[in-house]
């Protein structure tokens, strides 16, 4: 009878110590497989930029440094940079006296007096012989590699002649200085139709010169590239863009889960297509959404906090942002079309769907699936009003991405609105 009761106190014994080791077990195997998981993200990982390396996609920073900075010659590289001091230069030494005259940065048509134009007319003067010289290297060199490192920029000091031609009304050296900048010129051609200034031959040169990318996808594709060497860029541990070490050891640093995680999410985002539409945004959402999962079973003391700063996370931001430009080309071009109608006509459009007299078609007008940008021309006739919206709400109207967004009915001039506000919605032709 004894030995029964001794059995059985032995076997609840066991039963106490399996239960109390299967914890431990557990955590054993769990760490087991993540250790494995790791392993194999690992060699996955690996694989990856072997093969993007050996498809000519960069994978360093030094990959990018050659594509974008060592590509020019040296002789080049030092034309551009005595032609950027000197216009800095120029530019340093009118900037107080340009400070006095707030009028002399804006675009004054000729009919308008101008405060400080003996100081535009000096400023031209001296910044003619520079613009020659940058209008001969450009058509050496090209422009675009210019600015392909974004070191170089002469916005200044083409902004402040194209002022001046403006005031002088010579659209002909206006329209030659814009194809000069390559920065940003929608906002200035925006600017420069509020009054009447541009000829029919401009108003065609400057369709052509801001007609959509159709390849935005494309334009996607590099971008993600890009963002996938700032990542991989990350991982290795030097501050010398030039001494970089090869990017798969800086894998053995990391939790190469997170990173084999990571590198997946650029290869999904690099198949996105239809950029600048609703449907794009929404598969951007998804990724995005992707990137803030992951895995439980890891090493937990290999997780590195700094990776979820590189994952794509910003694919919603990004994508939203091709939406924003696209809508923003199309209201340029739609508002150039206007004031070409409107000088072949002698009259302005009654409806958008007229600029299809002129070789526009009804995409070209289109914020997004089927609703129009907004049309008005005011009680006077003396100008025109476009407009869009769902890139900023006002007038309690939905985002552009929303399924049951609507163009706004009212122009944001209608509104209790402040002026940056309304010039990034609203233009005014004249």
């Amino acid at each position: 009878m004894a030995s029964a009761v001794t059995l059985q106190s032995r076997q609840r014994e066991a039963v106490y110590l399996t239960l109390a080791c299967l914890p431990i077990v557990a955590l054993a195997v769990a760490i087991g497989i993540g250790n494995a998981r790791q392993w194999v993200a690992m060699f996955e990982n690996r694989q990856t930029i072997q093969e993007l390396a050996a498809a000519g996609q960069p994978v360093s920073a030094i990959d990018v440094a050659k594509v974008y900075r060592l590509g020019q010659a040296p002789d080049e590289l030092a034309e551009w940079g005595e032609l950027s001091r000197a216009a800095d230069h120029l530019e340093n030494r009118f900037n107080d006296v340009f400070a006095k005259f707030p009028s002399a940065n804006e675009l004054v048509p000729s009919n308008h007096p101008l405060d400080g134009e003996q100081v535009l007319q000096q400023h031209s003067e001296l910044a003619k012989p520079l613009i020659a010289k940058l209008e001969e290297v450009s058509d050496r060199f090209g422009p675009t590699e210019m600015y392909a490192n974004r070191v170089y920029s002469f916005g200044g000091l083409l902004a402040r002649e194209f002022a001046y031609q403006y005031h002088l009304g010579n659209s002909g050296r206006a329209l030659q200085l814009l194809k000069l900048e390559q920065a940003d010129i929608k906002p200035t051609i925006l600017k420069s139709l509020e009054h009447d200034f541009w000829t029919l031959e401009d108003l065609a040169e400057l369709r052509s010169m801001v007609a959509v990318n159709s390849d935005l996808d494309a334009a996607w594709t590099s971008s993600i590239a890009s963002a996938r060497v700032q990542f991989l860029d990350s991982l290795e541990h030097t501050e010398d863009l030039h001494d970089r070490r090869d990017p798969i050891s800086g894998l053995f640093g990391e939790t190469p889960t997170h990173v084999r995680s990571a590198l997946s999410l650029y290869e999904r985002a690099e198949t996105l297509r239809g950029l600048g539409t609703r449907r794009a945004y929404q598969a951007a959402a998804e990724i995005e959404k992707s990137a803030e999962s992951f895995s439980i079973v890891a090493v937990p003391f290999a997780v590195n906090d700094s990776l979820p700063h590189y994952y794509p996370h910003q694919m919603v931001r990004n994508a939203n942002q091709y939406a924003i430009n696209l809508i923003s080309t199309r209201r340029v071009i739609t508002a150039i079309a206007i004031k070409q109608f409107q000088l072949q006509e002698g009259r302005w459009p009654e409806s958008l769907d007229e600029l299809t007299k002129i070789g526009l078609t009804s995409s070209d007008w289109k914020i997004v699936g089927s609703q129009d940008f907004g049309y008005r021309v005011i009680e006077d006739g003396s100008a025109a009003l476009l407009w869009t919206g769902g890139t900023e709400r006002y007038d309690e109207k939905t985002m552009w991405y929303d399924k049951d967004f609507q163009t706004p009915p009212e122009p944001p001039s209608t509104h209790s609105l402040n002026t940056s506000y309304i010039e990034r919605m609203e233009s005014r032709i004249r």
